[in-house]
């Protein structure tokens, strides 16, 4: 069975198959969502502010005004600048049940569109006044909004499918990954489970994730211990070994260079 632990959790209402989101950066000093998918459609624009979203093989740097696509099931990372204000708008797949709507995949980046940052701000300013119908505006506006996207900036069928090919791999790492990231993982071990040399697997990774997989380990380890650290009473050393690290000094530099603090003082926080 396919582990989901980097599957972001769905919309949890059909009445409410729309969810908007405000976004502004964390304040520890780590990507604000690292690597994961979703089985709905996110749409993100940058209001102000820059952000770098990390997305099937390719690098974004979105700036203000841009505007982002995740199309269904896409892994996917997103990293703010300190000044970045985003709209997340997430759409789940009852939202199109009512209509004729043969599931494309639409153009990842859009820049210079002003159909698409007015509607954007539009439900931005919705959401925010929260009066009476604001839910059935959103509603219209995310129809009209999809509707420019179908008319304007759907994929070709070729890119698609080899986007998708990637996707299926990448998807199968990171699932080992999440599975067994307590354990002594290589990149050599990695590369000869999914059949690749290590060379064209640290490449395929790169390319595809846009960090390394020995990055994309350690940053994964982290947040795991994140996790332990304020919800446990586990010593630092105790979570170092939870997640995979044998050497608990080695553990603290890595946690200071993701978290901007060490072990010890975050849980203190």
């Amino acid at each position: 069975m396919e582990n989901k632990s980097f599957l972001e959790s769905p919309i949890p209402s059909e009445k409410r198959p729309v969810r908007v989101k405000p976004i502004t950066p964390k304040t520890d000093n780590t990507p604000d969502y690292p690597l994961h998918r979703h089985e709905h459609l996110e749409l993100l624009y940058v209001k102000e502010g820059e952000c770098l979203v990390i997305h099937s093989g390719e690098r974004i740097e979105a700036k203000q005004d841009d505007f982002v696509v995740v199309n269904f099931n896409e892994i996917h990372a997103t990293e703010m600048s300190e000044n970045c204000f985003l709209i997340c708008v997430q759409i789940a797949p009852v939202f199109f049940s009512v209509v004729d709507f043969t599931c494309p995949s639409f153009r990842s980046y859009i820049s210079d569109d002003p159909f698409v940052s007015d509607t954007m701000l539009r439900i931005l300013a919705e959401h925010t006044a929260s009066g009476s119908g604001s839910d059935m505006e959103i509603m219209g506006l995310t129809y009209r909004l999809i509707c420019h996207l179908l008319r304007n900036y759907t994929e070709e069928r070729s890119a698609l499918i080899s986007r998708g090919k990637r996707e299926h791999r990448i998807s199968e790492i990171i699932s080992y990954v999440s599975s067994h990231y307590a354990e002594h993982i290589t990149t050599a071990g990695l590369a000869e489970r999914f059949f690749l040399s290590e060379y064209h697997f640290c490449r395929f990774f790169k390319e595809t994730t846009g960090m390394t997989p020995t990055d994309y380990i350690n940053k994964y380890r982290i947040a795991c211990a994140s996790a332990l650290l304020k919800n446990t009473d586990l010593s630092v050393t105790e979570v170092a070994l939870r997640v995979g690290f044998t050497d608990s000094n080695y553990f603290t530099k890595l946690f200071k260079r993701y978290r901007g603090s060490a072990p010890r003082e975050f849980k203190k926080q």
